[in-house]
């Protein structure tokens, strides 16, 4: 007797393959996009050191339609943080980018910075 369950077992195998493919390309574009963030702040802005962190720091976590790009940047003044947020966010299209000063972030996020994080 055929299995009456095997269509829709083959559908959601192929389902789950194609959602862990998008997965990956949204992955390499964010990464790519903080890559080029990261290039512009350190020419625009002489930021010393720009950290990738969180969820696109790492493969394991899911990327969900709106995830953002965490990055921290050393050395960029305080005065041109919020000039630099606003630019960051037009170069990052489609992705929205959360950026830190690590001189001003509390000591709790250093601590996740420097566990998760990776130079970009």
């Amino acid at each position: 007797m055929p299995d009456p369950l095997a269509s829709y077992r083959d559908t959601m195998r192929r389902r789950g393959g194609q959602a862990r493919r998008e997965q990956e390309r949204r992955r390499r574009r964010a990464r790519k996009t903080a890559r080029r963030v990261a290039e512009y702040l350190r020419h625009a802005y002489g930021a010393a050191r720009v950290v990738l962190f969180r969820p696109m720091a790492g493969d394991e976590v899911p990327l969900g339609p709106r995830s953002d790009i965490d990055l921290a940047v050393r050395g960029l003044d305080k005065e041109d943080y919020f000039e630099a947020v606003a630019r960051v966010q037009d170069e990052a299209v489609p992705f929205q980018v959360d950026l830190v000063r690590i001189e001003q972030c509390p000591e709790s996020l250093h601590e996740v910075i420097r566990r998760e994080g990776c130079d970009v």
